[in-house]
């Protein structure tokens, strides 16, 4: 086939400005009808509805517009747009509830790993029934900064910050101790104050350290020592181990105690230990706090 330059045409191209930076796209969750979504200049929210994600549109800041109905009126012109195939993979792994991303799985604001135990302490990849029925083998929560792992190497310096019972975190507004908030704790109110240990099975390994500093007041020239006494119980049947004995015959016996004082001046540490028992032919496994350190005061 021969061409004949009558027929052909060229056209020249010419470069246009180039465009301005646009908005970071930002993961902002499920959809909410009472949150308001900001698009600026610098971050345009993306949003899960009904397992398809939509991107912010237009700039400003928005409430209440149903992503689905919105684009479905209005198309490319609304408020809401709906997210391309190629990038729906990438933005629902990343937002999208118990989305995945390698071994990783993403809950809110937490990143739990795909595998753990269930609530009898029994192995399980069930991560979808977090948190009711499954504690994950390693748990990030971006949110509050706090990180639970089963295993790690650490460099460095690791502190544990002293915090008074009064300004404790506490379990459900209860008097049971949130021991990943707040392990180490000190009293120096006077009279007497009681704190719970918790006895579920996730808190396996931990430890508790409670000083009770008391205070003092000048008086007469010298100073006076006001009682402080610290109540610590848990919040299930007596699980705090005071001692441990064998029998003439080999047999292993603890002593089992609802309540532990920790006087004025003393130091205590707690220690989270697994412990099985059978009930009814019924094999439990829960957790016993032993009283691992004990400083008093002499004289």
């Amino acid at each position: 086939m021969r061409l004949f330059s009558n027929m052909l045409t060229f056209n020249r191209i010419k470069d246009g400005e180039p465009g301005g930076v646009g908005p970071i796209p930002v993961p902002e969750g499920s959809w909410n009808k009472n949150t308001e979504y900001e698009r600026n200049k610098y971050k345009a929210p993306i949003v899960e509805y009904k397992n398809l994600m939509y991107f912010l549109n237009k700039d400003g800041t928005f409430k209440g517009i149903n992503p689905q109905e919105d684009y479905a009126q209005n198309g490319m012109d609304a408020t809401w747009i709906l997210v391309p195939n190629y990038q729906l993979l990438i933005v629902n792994a990343l937002i999208a509830e118990f989305g995945k991303i390698g071994g990783a799985v993403f809950y809110g604001d937490m990143m739990i790993s795909q595998k753990g135990v269930d609530k009898a302490g029994n192995p399980s990849p069930s991560f979808e029934k977090y948190p009711a029925d499954f504690t994950p083998n390693l748990s990030l929560d971006f949110k509050g900064g706090e990180l639970i792992a089963n295993k790690g190497s650490f460099r460095g310096v690791l502190s544990q910050t002293f915090v008074d019972i009064k300004d404790a975190k506490y379990i459900d507004n209860s008097k049971t101790l949130s021991v990943s908030e707040n392990s180490s704790i000190y009293c120096k109110s006077p009279g007497k104050t009681s704190v719970a240990l918790p006895t579920e099975l996730s808190y396996n390994g931990f430890r508790v350290c409670v000083y009770n500093t008391g205070t003092s007041y000048s008086i007469s020239g010298g100073d006076s020592w006001v009682n402080t006494e610290i109540e610590i119980t848990t919040n299930g049947k007596s699980r705090l181990c005071r001692s441990v004995r064998r029998s003439s015959t080999g047999q292993i016996h603890r002593e089992f105690s609802d309540k532990f004082i920790v006087e004025l001046g003393c130091y205590v540490e707690f220690v989270a230990c697994p412990n099985r028992s059978i009930f009814g032919g019924t094999e439990q496994i829960d957790i016993v706090w032993m009283i691992n350190e004990v400083i008093q005061v002499k004289g």
